[in-house]
């Protein structure tokens, strides 16, 4: 037995297998919340990067008349849901460089480069 599942954003719909459903399922806690905020894997990236609803619509080419409104309180709840399940995502992919851990010699070439003499 399959199941057709939409992402609320975008509009696009899907025809899970049992065992697929039952996976995704699992990863928003139950079925019903999996069929109450799914979005594509492309719609996620872009939640997570701040996008606001008309914006991703706008990226990805997505016909207004297709979806539901972007003011309507299910919209809303699907991008806090995203938003705030994925904070430690959003965390990650902003740490930098200058963030990591380093040994005392790195670091003080790092810190020091600009008074550097190359004679």
């Amino acid at each position: 037995m399959s199941s057709r599942i939409t992402c609320l954003l975008s509009g696009k719909s899907f025809l899970f297998s049992k065992v697929y459903f039952e996976k995704r399922a699992a990863e928003y806690g139950d079925a019903s919340t999996l069929l109450k905020y799914y979005v594509t894997k492309k719609v996620k990236s872009l939640i997570i990067r701040g996008y606001d609803v008309s914006e991703i619509r706008n990226i990805l080419d997505i016909c207004d008349t297709d979806v539901l409104p972007i003011d309507s309180q299910e919209v809303k709840d699907v991008i806090n849901y995203h938003r705030l399940k994925d904070t430690k995502l959003q965390k990650k992919k902003t740490y930098g460089f200058s963030e990591d851990k380093s040994d005392d010699v790195v670091s003080f070439f790092i810190n020091n480069i600009k008074n550097l003499n190359y004679d």
